[in-house]
């Protein structure tokens, strides 16, 4: 799958507002997208050996409550040169491994997601709304490279991989470098760290349980 913006709740039935926006249905995969736009899913698909480049969110999967998308894979992923999010998912029962994302973030118009943020890999609703806690999240084995943000207004701030909130978030066995720019900068933010390397990021880890070796550069 090449360059694209991807809608979807895998679980329950579409609501008339998750699939307003859709240019069109993704029934099988492989698919090749060359158009900027909506894409929605209408059955369970995985998503993986995608190659996505400069669009605002690379791979969104947002389902209407943390439940409505379960057992969501998405895995060995190239997403580069993003403006906003490399890649989002809002459900229960989420991997997120073996993905490179690399040079996120740069937009000077306000964030989708909240005012002035960049985000590698992130599980934050659109508005920046909270909660899952239907099921485990994960990422893992993930290389984060080049995460920045450079949109104006009071809360500027870039992550790495942040998977919050929920006490089933975990991440490890992750990379993430550089990530710069507005009044904060955080590598990892999740509920458990394992195992996980930052290198240059202000503010390395912010976890509730660090677990194994968490390395700070």
């Amino acid at each position: 799958m090449t360059g694209a913006i991807v809608w979807a709740a895998f679980a329950a039935p579409a609501l008339a507002d998750e699939t307003t926006f859709c240019n069109v249905f993704i029934t099988s995969v492989p698919t090749t997208i060359n158009a900027q736009g909506h894409y929605c899913f209408n059955r369970n698909l995985t998503i993986r050996n995608g190659n996505i480049r400069g669009f605002a969110v690379g791979i969104m999967i947002e389902g209407t409550t943390g439940a409505s998308a379960q057992n969501i894979l998405v895995e060995n992923n190239v997403l580069d040169g993003n403006t906003k999010v490399g890649v989002n998912v809002y459900g229960a029962a989420v991997t997120i491994r073996n993905n490179t994302v690399s040079n996120t973030g740069g937009s000077t118009s306000p964030n989708l997601f909240c005012d002035g943020q960049g985000m590698g890999i992130t599980n934050m609703q659109i508005g920046c709304m909270t909660g899952f806690s239907d099921g485990p999240i994960e990422a893992v084995n993930n290389t984060v490279i080049n995460t920045s943000v450079a949109a104006s207004g009071s809360d500027q701030r870039a992550w790495g991989i942040r998977l919050r909130p929920g006490f089933k978030a975990i991440v490890y066995l992750n990379r993430v470098m550089l990530v710069t720019g507005g009044t904060a900068q955080f590598g990892v933010d999740a509920y458990v760290c394992r195992d996980n390397t930052v290198t240059d990021a202000a503010s390395g880890y912010s976890c509730n349980a660090m677990v194994g070796t968490n390395s700070l550069n």
